[in-house]
């Protein structure tokens, strides 16, 4: 059992000032995303929006200053991102280096329940789409940026950290073959919800990856720090998707 979330810690009034920071959020025009980019904005840092629709993003930004950004704080820019093809993972990489010359904060937040039972929707690589998006997207897209968020945390003051957003479900995971392309397709065809377990499958995949990532840069004495969130079962605003048919919880 989990401990209960605090009842005295503010972010507003606790978190240190980010003026000057520079960060991105991944899926963050709504749900847990939107919420964790607009405390970082409130807190002064430069945040770019990762998402792939830019209309949706827009509508994001709005929200953000009819619930109070404090314009004159931390400015919010949409930055295009598709997660679920590795390609585009890459080239939006690409394009951010090419524009900014820092990078503090990487919070990778995805997190796609596809809720249609026993059909698998598959990417451009014939890859099941929450392995796409939830692993395989956001490892091509820090990857990639890793040099950058290298360099700057070799500036003085820096403080910078990668922010992957777990989930609990991972526990639950009982299909633990990773070494193919079949295996991240596997059906899971004899179980009750399929499309959760091949989320929490996804999601243990992101998890071990997240391990991995922070042993690797801890044995090169890298300053980046690495961190595994768990942020509970909360049903948000981006649990639900047009393509579900159940309203299932962000784990």
């Amino acid at each position: 059992m989990g401990a209960a979330p605090s009842t005295t810690f503010n972010p507003v009034q606790d978190l240190p000032s980010l003026s000057g920071k520079v960060a991105i959020v991944t899926g963050s025009s709504s749900g847990i995303g939107f919420a964790s980019l607009q405390h970082l904005s409130r807190m002064g840092a430069k945040v770019y929006m990762a998402a792939q629709d830019e209309n949706r993003a827009k509508e994001a930004i709005d929200r953000l200053d009819e619930e109070g950004r404090e314009p004159g704080l931390g400015e919010v820019i949409w930055h295009e991102l598709d997660l679920k093809d590795p390609r585009s993972a890459k080239e939006s990489a690409e394009r951010f280096i090419a524009r900014e010359r820092k990078l503090d904060i990487l919070v990778n937040n995805p997190a796609l329940i596809l809720a249609i039972g026993n059909v698998q929707v598959l990417n451009a690589d014939d890859i099941e789409e929450s392995m796409a998006i939830n692993y395989l997207g956001p490892y091509i897209f820090t990857k990639t940026l890793l040099p950058l968020l290298e360099s700057t945390a070799s500036l003085d003051g820096a403080d910078v950290r990668i922010i992957n957003v777990e989930s609990d479900g991972y526990r639950y995971a009982k299909y633990l073959e990773y070494g193919s392309k079949e295996a991240w397709n596997h059906l899971f065809k004899w179980y009750l919800l399929p499309s959760l377990q091949r989320y929490v499958y996804s999601k243990l995949a992101l998890h071990l990856w997240t391990n991995h990532l922070g042993r690797r840069l801890s044995e090169r004495r890298s300053n980046v720090l690495v961190i595994i969130t768990q942020p509970g079962i909360i049903l948000s605003d981006g649990a639900i998707r047009p393509l579900y048919s159940l309203p299932y919880p962000s784990f």
